[in-house]
Order: structure tokens, then C-alpha cells, then sequence
């Protein structure tokens, strides 16, 4: 039997549109996860709890940094000014009062935890943006990887484990001025 030429011709047709539809899906889906809002991490979310409930904080160490020792001091923020930086309440070490924003957050007292930022992560935001920015995450958990003082500065590291992102480690760092303990920078300084 011949080919009708005219059967052929649609043919070719149809599979043309069947490959530019598939193209088109394919492109589509591309760009739609492209353009997928994902958080920033520039300010983590806070939990003091596991996923089961429990405290994580008193698996704290306050073990040296080792290796992460030599990550922290790309923590350190250029827009520190000691005049306009958050203070540490007296009697307050920097990994409590790390810890302390850690407790605020998981129990939504956002102003609390908040006021433990340092001045530049406070600078054009407010509780309620920290709110909103740290609700996206699912955090699950987090712990205190190291706490260190070495001269007028200090260091703590934080591992933070969230349901959609994995763990981000955050890292603190503060200046002594006197007797007073500063908050110079907050970054996210790793993923894992």
C-alpha cells in the first residue's frame, strides 16, 4: 500500500506540536522554579527545642573552635560601630546570651529575640520582620557548636537545622569595650 502523502504530512505535523508542547512544558517548568521564592539566608530562623521537644541547648559545649576557628572572623560585620551596638546585659556571657535569642524565638517572643541582634541585622527591620523571615525556615533545631573568648573578642558558633534547608551554621561574634560586651556581627558562615 502507498503512503498518502497528505496522512504523512499530518503526521509530521502532530509530532511537531507534540515536540513544541513538550518544550514549552519543559521551559515553563524551568522558569517557574526559577523564580520560586526561597529565603535569603541572611537572618536564620531561631528554635531552642529538637522535632521531639527537648532541649537541645544543653548539648552546648563550650568546646574550642578548631576548625571553625579560622570561619568565624568572616563573620565579622564592617558595619560594627561600638557606639551604636547592641549591648550584652551585665553578668551575661556571649554564648547565653546567644542562647537567649535561641529561647526568645522559639517561644515567639519576638521583640525579645530581636533586641538580641546585632545593631546592623536591627537597622530598617523590627520584630515582626523577624518574625515573618524566620517562620519561613522550619527550624527543628539547634545547637551550640562552640563558644570561645580570645582577648577583647568572642565567638559562638551555632548549628541550626531546619525541615527544608538542611543546617545552616550561624556564627556570632562580640567585642569586649571595657567591661561590656557588644554584639558586633550574626552570619550564616556554612550550610551541611
Amino acid at each position: 500500500m502507498a503512503d498518502n502523502p497528505r496522512n504523512m504530512t499530518n503526521t509530521v505535523v502532530i509530532g511537531l506540536v507534540v515536540v513544541v508542547v513538550v518544550l514549552a512544558a519543559g521551559l515553563g517548568y524551568a522558569v517557574y522554579n526559577n523564580n520560586r521564592a526561597v529565603p535569603t539566608i541572611t537572618e536564620l530562623p531561631a528554635s531552642s527545642t529538637t522535632a521531639d521537644g527537648s532541649s537541645d541547648a544543653a548539648a552546648s559545649t563550650g568546646a574550642g573552635t578548631g576548625a571553625m576557628g579560622a570561619a568565624t572572623g568572616a563573620a565579622a560585620s564592617t558595619d560594627f560601630d561600638p557606639k551604636t551596638a547592641t549591648k550584652v546585659a551585665a553578668g551575661t556571657t556571649p554564648e547565653k546570651w546567644v542562647d537567649a535569642y535561641y529561647a526568645a524565638a522559639d517561644k515567639g517572643d519576638w521583640e525579645t529575640a530581636y533586641n538580641h541582634l546585632p545593631a546592623a541585622k536591627k537597622a530598617g527591620s523590627s520584630p515582626d520582620a523577624l518574625k515573618q523571615q524566620v517562620e519561613g525556615y522550619g527550624v527543628v533545631g539547634y545547637k551550640v557548636v562552640s563558644a570561645t573568648e580570645e582577648g577583647n573578642k568572642a565567638t559562638v558558633v551555632v548549628d541550626q537545622q531546619t525541615s527544608q534547608y538542611g543546617t545552616f551554621e550561624n556564627t556570632w561574634v562580640f567585642q569586649k569595650d571595657g567591661d561590656t560586651w557588644l554584639v558586633a556581627s550574626k552570619a550564616v558562615t556554612g550550610m551541611k
